[in-house]
Order: C-alpha cells, then sequence, then structure tokens
C-alpha cells in the first residue's frame, strides 16, 4: 500500500502484477483468489484485492481528497485504472458513494467494455 507514482506506472505495476507476470507469481495470484476462510465477504476481498463485478478484481487506494482504483479481467485480459481527485463529503458516505464513488465505477466498466470490443 501507498505506492505512489503516475497514472500510468500505477495502472502497468497492478497489471503486470494480477496477471502474474510482474513482482507476483502465477502461484501467489491463485492463492490470492482463494477466499479467506471463514469467508465473510463472499469472495469479495481475498489476501489484499478485491472483486470490482464485470472489470475484475483489483485494489483501490484512497488519500485524503482522492481515489484510485485499479482492475484486471483475467478473461479478456483488459486492465483499467480509474482515478477521482476529489471527494464529495457534503453528505458523508452517502454523497461520496452517489457523486464519487459510483460514477466512477460505473465510467470504468463502460469503458471496460467498450476496449474489448
Amino acid at each position: 500500500g501507498n505506492g505512489q507514482g503516475t497514472l500510468k506506472a500505477v495502472h502497468d505495476w497492478v497489471r503486470a502484477t494480477l496477471k502474474g507476470t510482474g513482482a507476483l507469481t502465477p502461484q501467489t495470484i491463485q492463492l490470492m483468489n482463494t477466499p479467506l476462510v471463514p469467508d465473510l465477504s463472499n469472495g469479495g476481498y481475498t489476501y489484499g484485492y478485491q472483486d470490482f463485478g464485470p472489470i475484475g478484481r483489483g485494489h483501490s487506494g484512497a488519500r485524503v481528497g482522492n481515489l484510485s482504483i485499479v482492475s484486471y479481467d483475467a478473461s479478456r485480459d483488459i486492465s483499467i485504472i480509474g482515478y477521482l481527485p476529489f471527494w464529495d463529503l457534503s453528505n458523508g458516505m452517502t454523497s461520496f458513494a452517489e457523486h464519487c464513488f459510483d460514477p466512477l465505477g460505473i465510467t470504468m466498466v463502460l469503458l471496460a467494455d467498450v476496449a474489448a470490443e
């Protein structure tokens, strides 16, 4: 955690890592896909990264005022990064979800679908 770099560098590092061609071996990636026991997240979060549904598995990172999400979908060999340089906390986590996180996720899904075509 707390890595820093350009958006491209973060994307490339996470993509290579989750493909098993970067810092981690394919065997480690397989272990990371194994649900925790007990699996309180229903497979949504396993050993350092989480399921982002149609855009694959990845990791999110947040610092005060910004948020990044990087994911990799192995079935389509697509990776994508989303970045928000702001947070709307005018109504706490409700406004953050409605005005920041949800729109970012929807945009990432649409972009991944276009890239897959």
